[in-house]
């Protein structure tokens, strides 16, 4: 007969004494409970974490530095392609305000002329090919970046002399946010609005 070991005593005894093995259950059922209360500890203070940055970054100065540096006499311009006729005068504004060294002008108005959920941003030449992907990535949500030169896709007439163009989709109020302003609710457009006749992208 095989010599019995110390797990196998443990578990004999335990089995002939029920009080020992209801303590140990309850024991088990408490550290259990402990954990699951320790990972819900856990999760609760990462959303909190995650909705104070959310709150801070709200409730930024609207005159503090902005964390993306754009060079002087930068040329941006920025277009119309969001469902609240003043989205795009509202952003043009507000980077006039965040960066007064760069030349911005706006646009309502350009060829074949469409929403746009998410903003665009067109570069023109390599070296202001980082200031659209740090404004890209500073900007809340996913606007893409194109290089003109290389994939216009169907835009034309853009200046030589513009650096940046941007088209204002419906994610306006988290860039206009991020640029120190408190988004308005957005209204309609209105038919006279869309029967806008269309103009070329040159200004």
């Amino acid at each position: 007969m095989a010599e019995e070991t110390k797990v196998d005593k443990l578990a004999r005894r335990i089995k002939d004494t029920p009080i020992l093995a209801g303590l140990i259950f309850v024991g088990l059922i408490l550290v259990a409970l402990g954990q699951f209360t320790d990972s819900i500890d856990k999760i609760l203070s990462f959303i909190d974490k995650r909705a104070t940055r959310r709150e801070s970054r709200s409730q930024l100065d609207p005159d503090s530095p902005p964390p993306v540096l754009l060079p002087e006499n930068l040329n941006v311009l920025v277009f119309d392609a969001a469902t609240d006729p003043n989205a795009y005068a509202r952003i043009a504004r507000a980077l006039r305000h965040k960066y007064p060294g760069i030349a911005v002008q706006s646009n309502s108005a350009w060829a074949n002329r469409y929403e746009m959920e998410s903003s665009l941003i067109f570069f023109q030449g390599e070296e202001n090919r980082t200031y659209a992907f740090q404004l890209s990535d500073w900007f809340p949500g996913p606007q893409e970046v194109r290089d003109y030169r290389a994939k216009p896709d169907g835009f034309f007439g853009f200046s030589p002399e513009r650096d940046l163009v941007i088209f204002v989709g419906n994610d306006w109020p988290g860039i206009l946010e991020v640029l120190g302003e408190r988004p308005t609710q957005a209204v309609e457009r209105t038919d006279a609005a869309l029967a806008r006749s269309p103009a070329a992208h040159r200004k």
